[in-house]
């Protein structure tokens, strides 16, 4: 009883609570790789801070050069001392960051055993605001709890719906009370199931969050560009992923610039044939770069413009992708059919 109580309840719930502190706190996993890792830490002065939009791991970013001494050398590296996946992220808040990071001119960077010459800078926030994937898991467990807690003990919704029939001593229901007061069970039901539906439809579209993220940037500007440096690369161990990454070359106001368009993953069969004739498709095409005039280093850039890709599907999508168009429309149905 008390093994089973264990793996059936402590074992999830401390795994989720792992999950969430890793999502919302940035100093957690900071301090785990600091830990893991044992980087040597040097102290170092910061300027020539940037705002760019890292399209490799789909976030905004600010980069700075720190210069630091390590065994009588000086260096000179560039680093990123803030990122963000937050949806609620505008021109002028990230303007407000920037400023905010320029103000720091010292910091204590992290230096590899194997190149001293490359840094990077814990991240020290204790709260970072989740990407919009994860307010739409947080969303949609919200209301299923609620929908439970509300989901009647009985069949029998109340008991003054309900009066003694005299020829068969059954209960039956007053007129019309029962189907009722079931009304408001089947539309918070409803709502739970467009919900994930919602929620599916955002793990399988590559183009839907990225869209969702550009609502609140409307002041960037158009220009055309071109997708140079086109590579394949696999990301994380043995279950990590292969993802393309393009660079994009723009002109602003005279002035060549060169950003990373967001990056793609490579999830359904992976092959290298498959991956490299990809990647020759897409160097050299023209795109669409969305430019920040304030800060020209700043541009979004997609590498396909499609809402659906395929062979960005793994498991987890293929997963997504059934309930999206067969288990969830069945369910609604369901739903609808016991309402009536």
């Amino acid at each position: 009883m008390l093994i089973g109580n264990f793996f059936c309840f402590v074992v999830p719930g401390v795994t989720l609570i792992v999950a969430i502190v890793y999502t919302v706190s940035p100093i957690a996993f900071s301090r785990f790789a600091t830990w893991a890792d044992d980087p040597i830490q040097v102290p170092a002065s910061i300027d020539s801070c940037t705002l760019v939009r890292d399209g490799t791991k789909r976030q905004h970013a600010i980069r700075c050069v720190a210069h630091y001494t390590y065994e009588d050398a000086a260096f000179a590296s560039p680093v990123t001392v803030w990122t963000s996946q937050s949806p609620f992220a505008t021109p002028a808040s990230l303007d407000r960051e920037l400023q905010a990071q320029r103000s720091v001119k010292t910091r204590t960077v992290e230096l590899f055993y194997r190149d001293k010459s490359i840094a990077g800078t814990p991240d020290e926030r204790w709260l970072a605001t989740p990407g919009l994937g994860a307010f739409l898991v947080a969303a949609l467990a919200g209301v299923l709890a609620y929908a439970l807690y509300r989901q009647p003990r009985t069949s029998v919704h109340r008991r003054a719906d309900y009066v003694l029939d005299p020829t068969t001593d059954e209960l039956v229901p007053i007129n019309d009370r029962a189907r009722k007061a079931a009304r408001p069970h089947w539309r918070l039901w409803t709502a739970i199931i467009l919900l994930a539906m919602l929620v599916c439809l955002y793990g399988v579209s590559d183009r839907l969050s990225k869209e969702v993220s550009l609502l609140g940037f409307a002041s960037l500007e158009n220009v055309p560009a071109t997708l140079v440096d086109c590579e394949h690369r696999y990301y994380g161990t043995r279950k990590g992923h292969n993802q393309i990454n393009c660079g994009f070359r723009y002109a602003w106001q005279g002035q060549t610039y060169r950003g990373q368009a967001e990056s793609l993953d490579f999830r359904f069969f992976p092959t290298d044939a498959r991956m490299d004739a990809e990647v020759a498709r897409k160097q050299g095409t023209p795109v669409q770069a969305r430019v920040d005039p304030k800060h020209p280093d700043y541009a979004w850039a997609f590498i396909d413009a499609a809402w659906v890709l395929p062979y960005t599907w793994g498991p987890l999508e293929l997963l997504l992708l059934g309930l999206l168009v067969g288990v969830l429309p069945i369910a609604l149905m369901m739903r609808r059919r016991r309402s009536d």
